[in-house]
């Protein structure tokens, strides 16, 4: 398990690898790292889980305070690269619809300079 951090513009991309389990919260620490750049003024963050093989509650409740965090502090966190195995958890949690999430990187990076309609 780990996490590789990069940086493309003023956007924060952290690459979990491995499972996002219980176990393994302390070894990655998304929340830590999200908490610290947030207190440098980073507000465009996503999470990369091109190798994430399973994700648990844990893993869950670990994206969902730095989802919290992010938008408290008037940032943005999304998602990119969900494996079909652990998106299917997304979906029967619901929280397919809570997070934005991307096949592409390249999308997901533009997604936040993209100016969208009054009321959508």
């Amino acid at each position: 398990m780990g996490l590789v951090t990069r940086k493309l513009g003023d956007v924060v991309i952290l690459d979990v690898r491995g499972d996002l389990v219980a176990s393994s919260i302390d070894e990655v620490a998304i929340r830590q790292h999200v908490k610290a750049g947030l207190e440098t003024g980073i507000k465009h963050w996503i999470v990369n889980f091109a190798a994430v093989t399973f994700m648990d509650s844990s893993g869950f409740g670990e994206l969902l305070s730095s989802f919290i965090s992010t938008r408290n502090a008037g940032g943005q966190l999304k998602l990119e690269n969900i494996p079909a195995k652990v998106r299917v958890v997304f979906k029967i949690t619901g929280l397919e619809g809570v997070f934005e999430i991307f096949d592409q990187e390249e999308a997901a990076v533009r997604s936040f300079f993209e100016t969208r309609p009054p009321g959508k």
